[in-house]
């Protein structure tokens, strides 16, 4: 079920979420996951979306400072 909360998978340290939760201008099938390295040191994102797909990593130096780049927005 697409519409669902976020999940954790057993079989790797992993989060998926669908990406309609938070983006208005997401489909229905567009969804992120985001993948904890085993060593603890960061994370790998795929975000799969009808427009491609995109993966990245980031330590949690990296994503610490882009935080403080782009803070949360409030509300």
């Amino acid at each position: 079920d697409w519409s669902s909360d976020v999940c954790s998978s057993d079989l790797r340290d992993a989060l998926f979420t669908p990406l309609a939760k938070y983006d208005f201008f997401a489909k229905d099938l567009d969804f992120m996951e985001v993948t904890h390295w085993y060593n603890g040191e960061g994370f790998d994102v795929f975000i799969s979306t009808q427009s491609g797909e995109q993966r990245f990593s980031m330590s949690w130096g990296e994503y610490e400072a882009l935080l403080n780049l782009v803070p949360p927005e409030e509300g």
